[in-house]
């Protein structure tokens, strides 16, 4: 008996490609409750032993991409020695530690004064934020992979961990938890005031540009005997300068707009939502740089709606200015653009902010202009002039074709419409693969640009992709509008994903 062999050979070499894009940040975590602070509807917040649990988890989680460093000791850690009390003052680095280079820097510091809960949690759900989303959300694997973010989640741990005493002393004795104005704030520096209850140094003044002494050591916003008096503020602007280099001996010089780097503090207790930006000391930088970092401001404060004030930080002979603070060193010593970003507390009653307030809106608004900050801080004082790509849109042209076309739309005012001056309308966009344009390098190409022919400030534009330009698996593509001037917008990254499947020969006996 014969066996016959039909053998049919079915090979068909098919691409296919995906390229994802809303020029946007995927959706926040939700926290579940593990460790948080005692009291009524404080559960959102975890507590520093919690915080600090949680940075070496995330290291384990994601060994390429965070470091946890070590940048010094707390007061208590350094004085009480053989007590072991005090803390290690702790920055979680995120970047993609595969790929090297020299990238910008976002330093983002949480808790110097240690009634900022808010701060450090939205500080804590961000590093979240991206490490999760690295494989899914291109902005987020531009982010890692092209710059580096450090995170000083808590930055007085000594007075944290004495402000979580004393909320768990309420809670024993079925009290109420204190008011932001009893609750400890400093850090726990006894060499200063005799009287316990006034003892401490306000870390948030104890940095050197604009620091002013005072000799009252049991004065409630005491600055310390002299500036980075204290093992905290010393080790901050120890790390800045190994960060950002902080040698700049001539505050009144101009910055270059191509200055890489941004440093953003977080605070709390103000009675609207604002964002600082630091103090420039001449009318010359006032006019240039301290506009372009204005600028800047508005377009962070546009994803989150209830920002209701953006001002220059006011110099140090203000009678409401926080004299010696982070922003204005980081910007005095080494130009980068720099931030204080203040939260809005729950106020009437002056309390501490409960979770049904801070959860939802408020703590995702915030952590959208901390992700917009990172995108923007390779080039910050530039990024912050150029018109922004609101979408992009794609589609395969051909049933079975080897072309991607990516469309999508600009608008020159995207958050600066309060801005004295008017935005300069686009006039294009340009894109690069694998490489960013601002990275060694990367390679600008120019997009398909259709300016709106009713309304200048808007404006359309397409590209294409063929499968032989993109890699093997997935690329990244970063786009940025640009406007009359040449300057460019906030990048946007999208992915493009080029898979072949084989499908074998079918043998039929």
């Amino acid at each position: 008996m014969s066996t016959k062999f039909l053998v049919k050979w079915l090979m068909a070499l098919v691409g296919l490609a995906l390229l994802i894009g809303v020029c946007g940040s995927e959706a926040p975590l939700t926290w579940a409750a593990v460790n948080s602070l005692p009291g009524n509807d404080m559960a959102c917040y975890r507590n520093l032993a919690e915080i600090e649990s949680r940075l070496t988890e995330l290291v384990n989680l994601y060994p390429s991409l965070a470091e946890k460093i070590d940048i010094g000791n707390s007061w208590e850690k350094d004085h009480l020695v053989g007590g072991g009390a005090g803390s290690d003052i702790l920055v979680l680095k995120l970047t993609n530690q595969s790929l090297m280079g020299n990238k910008p820097k976002l330093f983002v510091v949480s808790g110097l004064d240690a009634r900022d809960i808010m701060g450090a949690e939205i500080n804590l759900r961000f590093a979240e934020r991206l490490l999760s989303g690295y494989d899914s959300n291109a902005n987020t694997r531009m982010t890692l992979d092209f710059s580096e973010v450090h995170l000083l989640i808590v930055a007085n741990p000594d007075g944290r961990a004495y402000l979580e005493n004393q909320f768990a002393e309420s809670r024993e004795n079925s009290q109420d938890l204190p008011t932001y104005q009893e609750a400890w704030g400093r850090n726990r520096n006894t060499a200063g005031c005799p009287v316990s209850e006034l003892i401490g140094v306000d870390l948030s003044r104890n940095f050197p540009v604009g620091f002013m002494p005072n000799s009252d050591a049991c004065w409630d916003d005491y600055p310390g005997a002299e500036a980075k008096s204290e093992p905290e503020t010393e080790a901050i602007a120890d790390y800045m300068q190994s960060l950002y280099g902080m040698e700049r001996t001539d505050l009144n010089s101009l910055i270059p707009e191509t200055t890489p780097g941004m440093v953003i503090n977080l605070t709390e207790w103000a009675k609207t939502n604002k964002i600082y930006h630091a103090y420039h000391h001449t009318v010359d930088d006032h006019e240039n740089n301290q506009a372009l970092a204005s600028r800047l401001a508005f377009k962070l404060a546009h994803s989150q709606d209830a920002v209701e004030t953006i001002e220059i930080k006011q110099p140090a002979d203000a009678p409401d200015s926080r004299y010696g603070n982070l922003i204005d060193t980081s910007y005095g010593l080494s130009g980068v653009s720099s931030f204080e970003f203040q939260l809005k507390g729950f106020l009437f009653p002056s309390q501490f902010t409960p979770c049904t307030y801070f959860e939802g809106s408020f703590a995702d608004s915030w952590s959208e202009v901390l992700v917009l900050a990172a995108r923007a801080a390779a080039r910050p004082y530039e990024f912050g002039q150029g018109p922004e790509i609101m979408s992009i849109e794609s589609n395969l042209i051909g049933t079975l074709g080897q072309l991607w076309s990516a469309s999508g739309a600009v608008d020159s005012q995207f958050g600066v419409q309060s801005v004295p001056s008017v935005p300069p309308d686009p006039t294009g966009v340009v894109y690069s693969l694998r490489t960013p344009a601002w990275w060694s390098g990367g390679t600008a190409v120019e997009a398909t640009y259709i300016p709106n022919s009713q309304n200048p400030r808007f404006g359309t534009f397409n590209a294409s992709f063929n499968f032989p330009e993109l890699g093997p698996d997935q690329s990244l593509v970063f786009f940025q509008s640009v406007n009359q001037d040449g300057k460019r917008g906030i990048p946007c990254a999208v992915s493009i994903y080029r898979r072949y499947y084989l499908l074998l020969p079918v043998v039929q006996r």
